[in-house]
């Protein structure tokens, strides 16, 4: 069966130290699930694994991006159980601050071992890209693209032929974050784009 996306939904929320997002319909066992969390946060906490009333265990996509006020880290869990989920995104230790936090479905994935290549990027300018991974293990995949800069009120494109999952382009007091997505079959080395409306700081990853 075909990898494709069956639910997607986003938050922003400031001035908080943890918020809950719940998924619009219940999860369909053994579909993966995909997140990716964004924040600000002044003392440079970390983002902390995210937990969920179907108790999964999350795995992350890569390390923790960020260190400083500004963070990024996606996470996973292949197999997940069936069921109304509510997802909780955290700061580390009692701090607050604005982020934005995506959830996701898809079916079609691999039940075991779903994590392939990774890679992560970072700099400064207009053109934000994650760098390429190693090439794929196998031909169908997702390829899940995750960033956030360091601006405020900047336009977030995506580039190549990658699909726009969630945005939020940020504003004066909260957090960006752009997630993009590819339904590919071709095992090759893939990599996440997008393009800023103005210079800024930013991190990316692509798995």
């Amino acid at each position: 069966m075909a990898i494709a996306l069956v639910q997607s939904t986003k938050k922003v929320v400031t001035g908080v130290n943890n918020t809950t997002l719940a998924f619009g319909v219940n999860l369909t066992a053994a579909n993966l699930v995909c997140l990716s969390h964004s924040h600000w946060e002044p003392n440079g906490s970390a983002i902390t694994t995210p937990t969920d009333t179907l108790t999964h265990v999350y795995a992350a996509m890569t390390a923790e991006q960020g260190t400083g006020a500004q963070r990024l880290r996606s996470f996973y869990i292949a197999n997940c159980s069936g069921g109304a989920d509510t997802v909780t995104f955290d700061i580390a230790g009692a701090f607050t601050g604005d982020k934005t936090v995506v959830i996701s479905e898809w079916s079609g994935a691999a039940t075991a071992s779903a994590l392939d290549k990774t890679q992560v990027g970072t700099g400064t300018g207009t053109a934000v890209n994650s760098g390429a991974t190693a090439t794929t293990a196998q031909a169908d995949e997702m390829v899940w693209g995750a960033m956030n800069h360091d601006g405020s009120n900047t336009t977030i494109t995506e580039t190549g032929s990658a699909s726009l999952l969630q945005e939020h382009e940020g504003g004066t007091s909260d957090m960006p974050i752009g997630v993009s997505y590819r339904i590919v079959a071709a095992a090759a080395a893939y990599s996440a784009t997008w393009t800023l409306g103005a210079s800024n700081s930013w991190r990316a990853h692509v798995a």
